[in-house]
């Protein structure tokens, strides 16, 4: 499955735009709202790259803490980000998440 996947368009009128997208969610959890974007796994591992995309995360989710999530090879999660928002993900269950396909022109 493609993370994140970007495309470039062209238009007819030779208009080209960028796309990305994304599975991800927002969540509101004990007063809490944190952004979850789904990676893979090997992401997790670079925490250099992970943080640059936490923090490029960040502005599209507005602002609010992001974590990043990958399944390892027998389905479980793993997260990244936030120590506080990492634990309180941890405790939910992920088929309460709300996940949902995101997409992005720039």
């Amino acid at each position: 499955m493609d993370v994140l996947i970007q495309a470039f368009c062209q238009y007819p009128t030779g208009e080209v735009i960028s796309r990305m997208q994304f599975e991800g969610a927002v969540i509101r959890e004990q007063g809490q709202k944190i952004g979850i974007v789904i990676v893979e796994s090997k992401t997790l591992d670079d925490h250099a790259q992970a943080d640059r995309i936490i923090q490029n995360f960040k502005s599209l989710f507005g602002g609010v803490p992001v974590v990043l999530m990958a399944k390892d090879a027998a389905g479980k999660p793993a997260f990244y980000g936030r120590q506080d928002a990492v634990k309180l993900l941890a405790t939910i269950q992920m088929k309460a998440i709300p996940w949902r396909k995101y997409t992005i022109n720039f």
